[in-house]
């Protein structure tokens, strides 16, 4: 019988066309380490940043699923400004 092969290219992330903003928050050492944790996973991004925000949006979005807060409307962080 013979052996199935598979080559696994890695694809490059397209453009975030969503407007981003940038803020900065402190955490202890164990947290950056639980973050470097699931980077090394491959799941996560390839950064704590990168895993840190994937954290929080997924929060949020299972807050507003659960009923625990509600669906932002588009452009509401902008009408603020």
């Amino acid at each position: 019988m013979a052996k199935e092969s598979y080559t696994f290219h890695e694809v490059p992330r397209q453009r975030n066309h969503i407007p981003t903003e940038t803020f900065t928050i402190s955490t202890t050492p164990h947290v950056i380490a639980e973050l470097e944790t699931l980077v090394e996973t491959g799941h996560f991004g390839k950064n704590v940043a990168e895993a840190a925000e994937r954290i929080i949006a997924g929060y949020l979005h299972e807050a507003v699923r659960q009923g625990a807060l509600s669906k932002p409307r588009r452009g509401s962080r902008d009408e603020r400004s």
